[in-house]
């Protein structure tokens, strides 16, 4: 019994630690949870693909399985990523890629989405967070401008290439870029999509009008057709000058060099005279005829300019006078055509104080050509008389005639005033003419223009007339017609003759001038009918043209004219209490009953007392696409209401077509804006702090400023002695606004107040009362801090020794002195360096030992002086030997020496006799005595020793003595 008693406590003993195992274990479970992702909850983020960053952690034991991590948006899982274990305190990062649209997402995280972890938490496995996508609109921008030059010339063609990119969603509609150089404009539609980060190229040609300094701007969308997530990057402009070739001031000078000044005064300029003529390829310049011309816009302004000018040795022309801001010519000849009389030169002596650049090179005398223009196709045995015109008196004309490259005659024209020549010419054969006329001068300097003619019988076809997919009643369409042609003929008319069922006619003319041989021109027209409608398109050549086959000139093609379609407005309303202090939104009802969608836009207008519909009163304006058989609803926003009733009218409009009936696009309502808050802020407690009162000490402004919704800002205005203001603005700190004023360096009377915007949505503003003060001059010496040596305390002969210190003025520091006192009393000046800021150093080396003294004095920029103590160095030829008198500065302090006293060395503290120095080379104590009678210690023990040894043996001699 006894021992089944002992077994059944021994089972019992090991079942019941074992039976509670599990149970201790429990308490070991892993705790996964999310402890971090890149996108918080609240935050607005844009459209498309949104990379997620999940930060998974394990805060209890090790994890060694696999398990997933899940994303759900808005109920649906989009991703999963397996995390292949995760020991306890670690945290690992999974990224999701999400393709969010616009819009509130919820987005939920989930840590061992399949439940495969037991964990000692599962309620802290998710997180959820509530995203805002906004969407992203379009965003086109210039990014580069090929070509693109800054000085042009009035009336030349330029050539430019302009990139144009997106940085937002699609754009799949036809929006126009309009180019202005100065006063010429020219607007492109771009029809292509432009997708994502595209770009597109738009090849340009643009002929300059103006003069002077003008803009080129290109803009971007300019009737705002694309609606863009920023529009403020849509205009790209540069400053640009605009040279036009002036009306020529004399027939008696052929020559002339433009010249621009910046500004008025005594104005210089010099040029090599064989520069100046070099590109003429003359020589011989005329030194009398240099003449100065004023001119504007227009032309010649003042020919009285006040100026001289003379030729060096070196062969430069230099020219003085007195200039205004404007265009200069200098004109000058060269003595083949003739010599002209030296105006008398004005004295001028002052020196130049106006910039001059030359705009261009020079210039020369032209020509014009007229009774022929260039490229043009005439008639076989045709009769042309030719008129050449020349701004300057020159010396002949003459014309060389080319058919097909070869020269079949050159012809002299006649003059009688060396200015106005004429000469005639028979085309008498087909073929291709090159009119080659050439002028010259008595110099022998040639201006030449050509012309290129064609003779020969014309012949021009009609070959196709596109028309657009729909053409509606009253709405202006453009149909392309498409010509080929064996002559690039000027002055083409293109017939378009509209015949409707009912019989009517109505005609459209333009005028074309075909450049190539194949060419597409866009050709406008407008029905006045709907239903089916015939298009007769005839060319028309000018009369002096021949045309070989009339009958291919025409081309016929039949139409179907739609009704326009119809949209209306079928009711407005306004949303409930509105105020001052929050965007306006009214809503619309579009209706479109039409079998296609209509493009429209809707504008809101806004008026006090009455409208009228003008485009001033356009507050908010929506370009949207209305589906077939459809009534959409539109929100317009008034951004900035002003408290008041108000009249409110919603209109739309058809886009690329003409409404069917305006009657009923439009329906209007009153709507009632609260005001907002009219009360300004409170400025109380205004007191300033003006230091010393001098120049250069900071001015402290404080107030206490206060307003039920706040202060948006804050500043101070500061009226100056010369009466300019200045504004400077001023923070919050410890509930009090403070500003702080530190360039005050002018002396004299200054005045303040401040100037509170509170954070309503009126913005209101109040002033507070003008403080005036005085600030005087500086009088406070600079202030010297922080004198440092380095080394410290001594220095090694001939080694380098730096001297520095901080130096500060209330104004600013002009100069900074070192006078050094040398160990003989020679004295040493020398002038600091500013290194940086208030730090001003001096280098030095010193070939003799001993104590250097040294004091440093300061002077700022108004003569107020200050000098600092006297500090020391010592120079030594051992460092553990500051005074160099032989004996370590260990040993001097040992026994209370002076390690800074060379003349210590020669006393004798304990009067023993030896020096210190002697003390020191004997290895005594220099304060215990080392002599008796004038004897050292060891000089004693000898002595001792010696008699000690004599003793006995003057005792045995005395003893013998007595026995004898």
């Amino acid at each position: 019994m006894k021992r089944s008693v002992q077994s059944i406590v021994l089972l019992v003993a090991i079942v019941i630690p074992v039976s509670y195992l599990p149970l201790a274990m429990a308490s070991g479970f892993p705790d996964l949870h999310i402890a971090g992702t890149s996108i918080r909850g609240g935050e607005v983020v844009n459209e498309g693909v949104v990379n997620l960053n999940v930060s998974v952690e394990n805060s209890g034991e090790d994890v060694y399985q696999t398990f997933c991590v899940a994303v759900e948006v808005d109920g649906s899982i989009v991703d999963t990523e397996e995390i292949n274990g995760l020991r306890s305190g670690i945290i690992k990062n999974v990224t999701f890629i999400l393709s969010l649209a616009p819009g509130d997402h919820l987005i939920r995280i989930i840590a061992d989405f399949y439940n495969w972890i037991c964990e000692e938490n599962e309620q802290n496995n998710e997180k959820i967070i509530l995203v805002h996508v906004r969407e992203t609109k379009p965003d086109l921008f210039v990014s580069e401008v090929e070509g693109f030059e800054k000085n042009l010339t009035d009336g030349k063609n330029v050539e430019i290439k302009i990139h144009i990119e997106n940085s937002g969603h699609t754009v799949e509609k036809t929006f126009n870029v309009e180019i202005t150089a100065g006063m010429s404009k020219k607007t492109i539609p771009v029809k292509e999509s432009i997708g994502p980060e595209d770009t597109v190229v738009l090849p340009v040609n643009i002929t300059p009008r103006g003069f002077d300094s003008q803009k080129f701007v290109i803009k971007i969308d300019p009737e705002n057709v694309v609606e863009e997530s920023n529009e403020s990057n849509n205009i790209w402009a540069r400053n640009v000058t605009i040279y036009r070739y002036l009306p020529w001031y004399s027939k008696d000078l052929h020559y002339r060099l433009p010249l621009k000044t910046d500004g008025e005064g005594i104005a210089e300029f010099s040029i090599n005279v064989e520069n100046l003529l070099s590109p003429l390829n003359l020589t011989g310049f005329d030194i009398n005829s240099v003449r100065l011309i004023e001119y504007d816009y227009s032309g010649v302004k003042n020919d009285s300019v006040i100026y001289c000018y003379n030729i060096d040795e070196n062969g430069m022309l230099n020219l003085k006078w007195l200039a205004e801001e404007g265009y200069y010519m200098m004109y000058f000849d060269v003595v083949e055509n003739g010599n002209k009389n030296r105006i008398n030169c004005a004295d001028i002596e002052d020196n130049a104080t106006v910039n001059v650049k030359e705009i261009f090179s020079v210039e020369t005398w032209n020509i014009e050509i007229s009774g022929l223009e260039n490229h043009s196709a005439i008639a076989r045995n045709s009769t042309y008389s030719l008129i050449v015109r020349s701004n300057a008196e020159i010396e002949n004309v003459r014309m060389d005639v080319y058919r097909d490259g070869s020269l079949v005659k050159s012809i002299s024209f006649n003059s009688s005033d060396s200015m106005n020549f004429t000469g005639s010419y028979t085309f008498s054969k087909d073929g291709n003419y090159t009119l080659n006329i050439v002028s010259t001068d008595k110099a022998g300097y040639e201006v030449s223009e050509s012309l290129e003619i064609v003779v020969r019988e014309a012949d021009i076809v009609l070959s196709e007339v596109s028309l657009p997919e729909s053409i509606y009643r009253g709405t202006p369409a453009a149909a392309t017609v498409k010509i080929d042609t064996n002559v690039m003929i000027k002055n083409i008319t293109l017939c378009m003759k509209l015949v409707y069922e009912d019989g009517m006619v109505s005609f459209f003319n333009v005028t074309k001038t075909l450049k190539s041989y194949h060419e597409e021109f866009p050709v406008s027209f407008s029905a006045k009918e709907s239903g089916n409608v015939s298009m007769e398109v005839r060319a028309y050549l000018p009369e002096n043209v021949p045309d070989k086959d009339p009958e291919n000139n025409v081309f016929m093609v039949s139409m179907l004219v739609l009704e326009p379609p119809d949209i209306k407005v079928i009711g407005v309303s306004a949303s409930h209490n509105l105020s001052e202090e929050r965007p306006a939104v009214v809503y619309a009802l579009i209706k479109n009953s039409e079998n296609e969608s209509v493009e429209a836009r809707v504008l809101l207008y806004v008026a006090k007392g009455s409208l009228d519909w003008s485009p001033s009163k356009v507050v908010y304006s929506k370009l949207m696409n209305l589906p077939p058989h459809s009534v959409v609803n539109v929100s317009l926003i008034w951004e900035n209401p002003r408290g008041g009733r108000w009249m409110f009218g919603v209109e739309a409009r058809t886009v690329g077509v003409n409404d069917g009936n305006i009657m009923d696009n439009r329906k209007v309502g009153v709507m009632e804006i609260k005001t907002g808050d009219e009360t300004p802020p409170v400025i109380e407690d205004l007191r300033i702090d003006t230091g010393k009162g001098e120049v250069g000490y900071p001015v402290k402004v404080f107030a206490n400023i206060s307003d039920e919704n706040g202060i948006s800002d804050a500043k101070v205005c500061l009226i100056y002695p010369d009466g300019h203001t200045g504004f400077y603005p001023m923070i919050l700190i410890n509930n009090s606004w403070y500003s702080e004023i530190d360039n005050l360096t002018v002396p004299g009377y200054y005045m303040l107040y401040i100037e509170a915007t509170d954070g309503s949505y009126l913005s209101n503003v109040n002033r507070s009362n003008i403080i005036k003060f005085d600030i005087s001059e500086d009088y406070t010496p600079p202030l010297i801090q922080s004198v440092f040596t380095i080394p410290c305390e001594k220095q090694l002969i001939d080694q380098p020794v730096t001297i520095g210190c901080i130096i500060r003025d209330n104004v600013a520091v002009r100069e900074v002195n070192i006078t050094i006192v040398k160990p003989n009393g020679e004295i040493i000046n020398g002038k600091m360096d500013r290194c940086e800021n208030d730090l001003f150093m001096i280098n030095r080396s010193f070939s003799g030992i001993g104590k250097y003294s040294f004091f440093i004095g300061a002077e700022d920029v108004n003569g107020n002086r200050n000098i600092s103590g006297i500090h020391t160095i010592w120079i030594t030829k051992n460092l553990n030997d500051t005074d160099s008198d032989g004996i370590p500065d260990w040993w001097e302090k040992m026994y209370g020496l002076n390690p800074k006293n060379p003349d210590d060395v020669t006393g004798d503290m304990d009067g023993d006799g030896f020096t210190e120095i002697k003390e020191y080379m004997k290895g005594l104590n220099p304060t215990i005595p080392n002599t008796v009678g004038g004897f050292s210690q060891y000089e004693m023990l000898i002595t001792m020793i010696i008699g000690l040894t004599l003793l006995p043996m003057m005792i045995v001699i005395i003893l013998s003595d007595r026995r004898d």
